[in-house]
């Protein structure tokens, strides 16, 4: 059950960091507009793909698990 947990983690930080990056693209300070939407939104991506990652991990181990 642990391994289902695993990867919902960083999706689910990645879910929040991509609304905080929307939320920063509203302010009206330039630097906060563009450094805090990118670093949000290039954050929220390695979390994805660390999240894929770790899904095609776990299927690929629950797939070896079933043969004998």
């Amino acid at each position: 059950m642990v391994e289902l947990f695993e990867p919902a983690v960083p999706i689910a930080t990645a879910a929040l960091l991509a609304r905080s990056s929307v939320h920063a693209w509203r302010a009206k300070n330039p630097w906060l507009k563009w450094g805090g939407a990118s670093l949000a939104a290039l954050l929220a991506a390695i979390l994805v793909a660390l999240g894929v990652v770790l899904i095609l991990d776990c299927s690929s181990y629950m797939r070896a698990a079933r043969r004998p």
